[in-house]
Parts: structure tokens; C-alpha cells; sequence
């Protein structure tokens, strides 16, 4: 099935198969290697199911995530960081890659307001959380660019050190109004808590823009 929607600035109007969203949480933990990386965006890829669509990573850091992705499986990714630093710098690692547009894209930005549509994102993943960052962290922002059959994931993956714990993430959760299922959940990743979005009523798969030939819908 394939999702029609406003991309990040820019980047215009695109037809992907899926998406895959990752919010990379600025903090002050140490920034990803290369191997652990490769190792959180492997399993990410292989949860989800599929290797294509469109991967963003708001806050980048070093790059080294988005590299990653790029690597391991068909994505495009656009990545954001406050940093530009951070930015420069993920951006020469993907050059020295090898790995640049159509397939990449990196600008300075925040993670004050997603530049995505509703319903935009199959998985969001906010990977470098701490208790205390779990109040600046919007579950309704999070259910809103959440596409059908989307997951996310937010807490802090064990490479980056210690940080959210379950019981914070739990908390969280509960005093969030709610649309879709959700859990908690503690891996050898790290701690999660887990968004899950069903399919939309009565809506089938199409690959197309148009549903037929006379445009409808679309």
C-alpha cells in the first residue's frame, strides 16, 4: 500500500511504499558508533517488515544513524539536527559514502513541530530519551504523524547509556489521552514505550494515486 502526503520542505510530493520515521533525541549521552548503529537500525528495519519507504531522523547527531539505514536497507532518509555541526557532519559522512540525494537529505531543524503530514509515519523511534526529557515529548504529536498499521517506539536504545526507565515511560503514557494500543517494553535495545496504530476502516490496499482510471479515489 502506498502513502500519499506533503514531505518535509523542499523535498515536494512523493509516492513511497512505507514510511519510517526516526526522532533521534538531542541529549547528552555519547552519540552512536558505526556498530551499534548498524545493529539498532538492522532490527528496526527487520521489526517493521519491509526495506523501502521514507526514513526521517529529526535530531541526526553524528550521522551515524542515518548512515545506517542508508546501508542496511532501500530508504530515503531525511535527517535534521540543531546542531550545524552536527549537521556538517552527517552530511560528510554520507558524502564520503557515497550516500547522497535522491537517497539523503540533512537540514538544521528541531523537533518542536514535525514537518510531516498527518498520518505520515509507519515508525517513529525516539532513541535518547532520559525521565526528565519524557515531558517535553508529545504523545499527541507522535499519534498524529502516526500512519495506519505505524509504530512507535520511545524510550532510549541501550548504546546511548543509561536514560528512560520503565516506570517513567509507563507514567507517560498513562497520562496521555490515548487513540491506540500501548506498551512498555524492555529489550536488549533498551527501555521502550510502544505506540501501535491500527488500519484505518474499511480501507484496502492500492498501490496508485488514483483509484481508477477516472481519478477517483485518489
Amino acid at each position: 500500500m502506498r502513502l500519499y502526503g506533503q514531505t518535509p520542505r523542499g523535498l515536494g510530493m512523493v509516492a513511497v511504499p512505507a514510511l519510517f520515521i526516526v526522532l533521534a533525541w538531542a541529549g547528552m549521552a555519547a552519540a552512536l558508533d558505526a556498530a551499534s548503529a548498524d545493529a539498532f537500525a538492522s532490527s528496526l528495519v527487520s521489526q517493521l517488515g519491509r526495506t523501502k519507504g521514507f526514513c526521517a531522523i529529526p535530531n541526526c547527531g553524528n550521522g551515524q544513524l542515518a548512515r545506517a539505514f542508508l546501508q542496511g536497507s532501500g530508504m530515503k532518509v531525511h535527517a535534521m539536527d540543531p546542531d550545524t555541526a552536527d549537521v556538517s557532519a552527517a552530511r560528510e559522512l554520507m558524502a564520503s559514502a557515497g550516500l547522497t540525494a535522491p537517497r539523503f537529505y540533512c537540514d538544521k531543524g528541531t523537533l518542536a513541530v514535525m514537518p510531516y503530514a498527518d498520518r505520515f509515519a509507519d515508525i517513529i523511534v525516539i532513541t535518547n530519551l532520559t525521565d526528565a526529557d519524557l515531558a517535553g515529548v508529545s504523545y499527541a504529536e507522535i499519534e498524529r504523524a502516526l500512519a495506519p498499521n505505524g509504530k512507535a517506539w520511545v524510550g532510549r536504545v541501550t548504546a546511548e547509556g543509561a536514560g528512560a526507565t520503565i516506570n517513567a515511560l509507563q507514567s507517560w503514557i498513562s497520562a496521555a489521552t490515548k487513540r491506540y494500543s500501548t506498551a512498555t517494553t524492555s529489550t536488549t535495545l533498551g527501555n521502550w514505550a510502544v505506540i501501535s496504530r491500527q488500519e484505518l476502516s474499511g480501507v484496502d490496499a492500492w498501490p496508485r494515486r488514483a483509484y481508477d482510471a477516472a481519478g477517483r479515489g485518489g
